[in-house]
């Protein structure tokens, strides 16, 4: 600064004198990447609005539909260099800048900062390690145990499997197809755009309701309401139940 020099000429011998300046670099924001939609780690129950919790829903499916936006970023900042007194730039602290990924059935915009979803399904965030996430939407919820206390009702607006049996009082609802490895017993099954297939059987207690827009396929069915828009096929017998059919 040359005036500034020329005040330290004209000032008294040992006196403090600004003769030149720096500025520091201003660091820049990361960019952020936000999940709009979440999976749940651990069911829990819903809240109503009256402030009772319902157990039988545990929200254990995150349903989403095609073009749902499911996670969105946060564009970085460039930080501003700075400058020593030698008017030497001083870079600022790198940032970072992840990038949205597709994982199946997603895609990213042109713009680079949203993800959606390309189908109707559920979302899945799986860790693939050194802190990297796949979020993809699957067409089938895979239940790998049986519909219980524990699970609460299901609700999917894909297919389901359920890996084991549907208890008493619970219910499994889909938009798409239906399979039930176990058995039914005194629970309700609805498919409203396609099959439902129990491998073990329905005992219906007398309480049990299957609805399917098209075919039920049973290994036995007993004690029952059957309700379909197609066929019904049973391996064994049908005993005590009603059946509905336009098949």
């Amino acid at each position: 600064d040359e005036e500034a020099l020329k005040t330290a000429m004209n000032s008294p011998p040992g006196a403090k004198t600004f003769i030149a300046s720096g500025a520091p670099p201003k660091p820049g924001c990361d960019a952020v990447i936000h999940l709009k939609e979440t999976p749940t780690k651990k069911s829990a129950p819903k809240l109503l609005l009256d402030g009772k919790v319902d157990y039988k829903d545990m929200q254990l499916v995150k349903n989403v539909v095609k073009g749902q936006v499911i996670a969105e970023k946060e564009p970085a900042i460039a930080g501003m260099p700075g400058m020593t007194v030698k008017r030497v730039p001083v870079d600022p602290p790198p940032i970072k800048d992840p990038q949205l990924e597709a994982g199946p059935n997603t895609a990213v915009t042109p713009d680079g900062l949203k993800l959606l979803s390309l189908i109707d399904g559920h979302l899945v965030i799986e860790s693939m390690g050194l802190g990297r996430q796949e979020i993809r939407v699957d067409k089938t919820f895979v239940l790998k145990r049986s519909v219980d206390m524990a699970t609460g009702n299901i609700y999917c607006i894909g297919n389901c499997e359920v890996r084991g049996n549907v208890t008493e009082g619970f219910k499994v609802v889909a938009q798409g197809d239906i399979k039930i490895l176990g058995s039914v017993e005194g629970a309700e099954v609805t498919s409203h755009g396609g099959n439902v297939e129990i491998s073990k059987g329905l005992i219906g207690q007398g309480k049990a309701v299957i609805r399917a827009l098209h075919d039920v396929k049973a290994n036995f069915i007993e004690n029952a309401v059957i309700e379909t828009g197609g066929n019904v096929v049973v391996e064994e017998h049908i005993m005590h139940s009603k059946i509905f059919s336009t098949g």
